[in-house]
């Protein structure tokens, strides 16, 4: 029988402005003992976003 444990997660992004209309912005969310997966301790995740303003 597991013990319930919080849940913890964090998010670490920084967004590059490449041009004066486009900006990429690279993260990472890690998840210390997920609540819907109880056999994994951490889980994590890698993204990207791309944003494009006129």
């Amino acid at each position: 029988m597991r013990l319930v444990v919080a849940e913890f997660s964090s998010e670490i992004f920084y967004r590059f402005q490449l041009t004066k209309v486009l900006a990429v912005t690279p993260d990472i969310q890690v998840v210390v003992d997920p609540a819907l997966n109880p056999q994994e301790d951490m889980l994590a995740f890698f993204g990207m976003r791309l944003r494009a303003a006129f």
